[in-house]
């Protein structure tokens, strides 16, 4: 039996708004307001199924126009979408404002209909899964239902990602971490610090991921946005180990998806022999051409595009 991949949490609309200038607070600011189909755990998920790799989507959507919208997308892009369930609120939106360069000045997101999400209503997904499998969580969900998925997904010894989405959602995401220790846990550095409760040295970050990798997380991949990545695990001596990952030098049109490009292009070369040093080095290639593409998930994105970028797996 292949493996598969199950992408749980928020499938939503993504609203971006590009200021032309720096955005300036209390004022109307000309821009550009375009829409998408996003949400973390969907984002990683189309990213997958572009790329290639079969993957099942956990999450909710309403049968509004953001919904038949969002759906419409998965569905072209190969996502399976039967264990999607009907949202009673509206169908999630995020909401984004960015500055000229195409970084993230500030956001809101309303994902009332991902938090609806029951653990009983993911048990016939996760009840198929096996030792070979992956499965993925984002903090969109209800810290209960991420800790039970995870929970399901260890019993059956499948590999787990934990995505924890923002700063306020990995403060409360720490909880089902500690109890079910995921594989994989994917921070940015002010979500690191919020899980692991204190300061980040940045010139040292493997010394700060090594108090999740105390938890049992075995590795931990910390995104720098422009400064590349560290992924950090410890070694067959216990010792921690880190490489530091430089990101490809591309202009950036908008960073929204970057991570979740990055994870699902890890996870891609991975399921196909790479090691995770050489899958993580594959992730940001994938996300390098996500951000230059000014798409949330890159619409022609395949293994052809990213090889011909220089990715190899």
């Amino acid at each position: 039996m292949s493996a598969r991949v199950l992408s749980v949490g928020g499938a939503i609309l993504d609203v971006l708004c590009l200021s032309h200038d720096d955005p300036i607070p209390g004022t109307s600011n000309p821009g550009r307001i375009t829409t998408a189909a996003g949400g973390v755990a969907r984002n990683f998920a189309e990213n997958l199924a572009r790329l290639g790799t079969p993957v099942s989507l956990i999450s909710a959507l309403a049968d509004d126009p953001a919904g038949i919208a969002v759906r419409a997308r998965c569905v072209d892009a190969g996502i399976d979408m039967e264990h999607v369930v009907a949202a009673g609120h509206g169908t999630g939106i995020y909401s984004a404002i960015l500055t000229p360069d195409g970084e993230l000045s500030v956001a809101i997101s309303d994902l009332a209909a991902t938090e609806e999400i029951t653990l009983d209503q993911t048990v016939t997904a996760t009840d198929r899964l096996s030792a070979q499998d992956i499965v993925f969580v984002d903090g969109n969900l209800r810290p209960e239902v991420a800790e039970g998925i995870l929970a399901a997904a260890h019993r059956a010894g499948a590999r787990t990602i934990a995505e924890p989405v923002s700063v306020p959602k990995a403060q409360r995401l720490r909880a089902a971490l500690v109890a079910q220790p995921p594989w994989l846990v994917t921070p940015n550095i002010e979500e690191l610090v919020a899980l692991t409760g204190g300061p980040v040295n940045y010139a040292r970050v493997g010394e700060s991921a090594a108090r999740l990798l105390d938890l049992g997380v075995t590795y931990v991949w910390v995104r720098l946005g422009r400064s590349g990545s560290a992924l950090s695990w410890r070694d067959e001596a216990g010792e921690v180990s880190s490489l530091a990952f430089a990101a490809p030098v591309v202009p950036v049109t908008n960073v929204t998806g970057a991570g979740d490009a990055m994870t699902a292009g890890f996870i891609h070369a991975l399921l196909r022999g790479s090691t995770p040093a050489a899958a993580a080095a594959y992730g940001h290639i994938v996300s390098a051409l996500t951000v230059a593409s000014g798409e949330v998930v890159r619409s022609d994105l395949s293994e052809a595009l990213v090889a011909a970028s220089g990715g190899s797996l």
